[in-house]
C-alpha cells in the first residue's frame, strides 16, 4: 500500500474490459469500490493480455467483467 492508504476490511471493485481482437484491453469501466482502488483495479486490467477471442477461427473483440479483491492484511 502506498503511505498514508490504510486497509482495514476488503474492498471489491468490479472491471468492464473492453479487449480488442488482437486481446489487448482498450477501455474499462470500474464500480463497486472508491479511490484509489477504483484507479489501481483500471491500470490492472489494461496492463492485462488475453489470447485473442476467436468466432470461426477470426480474432473477435469481446468484454468481460472481472472482481478485484483487495484484502487487509
Amino acid at each position: 500500500m502506498p503511505e498514508g492508504v490504510y486497509l482495514y476490511e476488503t474492498v471489491n471493485c468490479t472491471a468492464r474490459a473492453h479487449v480488442q481482437a488482437s486481446g489487448v484491453p482498450t477501455s474499462v469501466e470500474v464500480t463497486g469500490c472508491a479511490e484509489p482502488f477504483r484507479t489501481w483495479a483500471a491500470n490492472a486490467a489494461l496492463a492485462s493480455r488475453f489470447y485473442p477471442y476467436a468466432v470461426e477461427g477470426v480474432p473477435t473483440s469481446f468484454s468481460f467483467t472481472y472482481r478485484y479483491h483487495f484484502q487487509a492484511p
